[in-house]
């Protein structure tokens, strides 16, 4: 026979909700909980602040009556209510008894399980306690769990029920907006109301471009929500004409009435200065027809593969510096480069040659890497196998000498080609 010794967390989980080991009583939903206040105050400081707050100090008023045997009386009570325990009474008719006693038992310094019946349970009720490392625990079961593709239907679902985890549901889809078909981050953003649309638009959590920006304020004015033009000024203040594409300055922006075009002006031409000295040489058409390009003028996809109003640039187009200083400086704007298409992508290629960078002529690559379609990617640059490599932060100090290398796409390597706006040319 072996004899099994208690461990230290065996014997506090023994004192949870006993009355002989507690100066304090929560009553939740109802429901009887004693609890220690120092526990508290080092696992649930939120809730410790709660009973903090619940008072057990005499009342000089209430000791006072008629005559001697009055006063005695009610200062016998006013005593007797001092040896009982504090006594915190709350309430969240969403959260259940099993959830209260398994976050309280965590304090106490029981394992619990996390699951995805219990996330918006465990999430709300330990967020109200201040509970860190639970509210952690659970940002790392939902974050495993959510899916991109529905992250609009999994918000709205949260909203219509008004689910605990709306907040952090709200969260994930703002830092992943930008990563979603356009159309349906549109068709989404339309039915918002005036309110909730101004509340995205201000929320720091909000990852997309400049261009996808400016796209959701004008596909809304087409909605339903749409009834005054009143909230169009206050609206286009939330869009930074500096980080707009050119294409969408002047295919868009210069026929907003609601921009300040004393400020578009001053963007356009500190744009020209900043992007090359000969800017009159790049030649935008006049084709504007069709704008689906997504707001980024360069962009990378699969070598051979063809996509709605982009084109594989050309080494002659390569070699401009034309070409090179408007690519870098989208480059370092964008702090990075868009992804036309799902793929494994290495080295970055234009019709016929692979790409590299000076002094080193460093092939510019990505490894191999999983780019997902509608994401922004940085670059590196290395030689094969990784001999000789720049990070990603000496690509962008050299994005600039951008140049036909001397090797043929033919590779294995060569999977990624670099593509421009049709109606772009140098």
């Amino acid at each position: 026979m072996t004899e099994v010794k208690s461990t230290p967390v065996d014997t506090v989980n023994t004192f949870f909700n006993n009355p002989k080991f507690s100066d304090a009583l929560l009553v939740f939903n109802n429901e009887n909980y004693y609890v220690a206040t120092d526990l508290l105050k080092q696992s649930a400081p939120l809730l410790f602040k709660e009973f903090e707050m619940v008072s057990d100090t005499l009342n000089v008023s209430q000791i006072e009556g008629d005559n001697h045997e009055q006063i005695v009386a009610n200062l016998t009570l006013l005593f007797s209510k001092m040896n009982k325990k504090k006594t915190l009474t709350m309430e969240d008719l969403r959260i259940s008894k099993e959830t209260v006693t398994m976050v309280l038992e965590y304090v106490y310094g029981k394992q619990i399980t996390i699951t995805q019946l219990n996330l918006g349970e465990v999430y709300a009720l330990s967020t109200k306690f201040g509970m860190e490392k639970l509210v952690a625990e659970c940002k790392k079961v939902f974050t495993s769990t959510i899916t991109v593709d529905t992250l609009i239907e999994d918000y709205l679902k949260a909203v219509s029920n008004n689910s605990p985890l709306v907040s952090m549901c709200k969260i994930v889809l703002m830092k992943n907006l930008g990563k979603l078909p356009k159309d349906k981050v549109l068709k989404f953003c339309s039915s918002l109301s005036y309110d909730f649309l101004l509340e995205f638009l201000e929320d720091e959590n909000l990852r997309c471009t400049e261009d996808l920006r400016y796209e959701i304020i004008e596909e809304w004015t087409k909605g339903e929500n749409f009834t005054s033009s009143h909230h169009l000024p206050i609206l286009m203040t939330h869009i930074n004409l500096s980080y707009l594409s050119i294409q969408t300055l002047v295919t868009k922006a210069k026929f907003n009435p609601f921009i300040d075009h004393g400020e578009y002006t001053k963007i356009v031409e500190q744009m020209a200065l900043k992007y090359a000295p000969n800017f009159s040489s790049i030649e935008l058409k006049n084709n504007t027809s069709n704008t689906d390009y997504n707001g980024f003028i360069f962009a990378i996809g699969r070598l051979h593969g063809t996509y709605p109003n982009y084109r594989l640039l050309t080494g002659s187009e390569i070699e401009k510096s034309t070409f090179t200083q408007l690519f870098a400086a989208e480059y370092n704007r964008l702090n990075g480069i868009y992804v036309l298409y799902t793929h494994k992508a290495d080295i970055i290629c234009c019709e016929g040659w692979s790409l590299a960078i000076r002094p080193s002529n460093l092939w510019i690559r990505l490894g191999n890497k999983d780019c997902l379609k509608g994401s922004i990617v940085e670059l590196s640059a290395s030689t094969s196998h990784g001999i000789m490599q720049l990070n990603k932060d000496e690509v962008r100090h050299k994005i600039s000498t951008l140049h036909v290398s001397s090797a043929p796409a033919i590779s294995m390597y060569d999977t990624t080609g670099l593509f421009v706006l049709n109606n772009l040319t140098f």
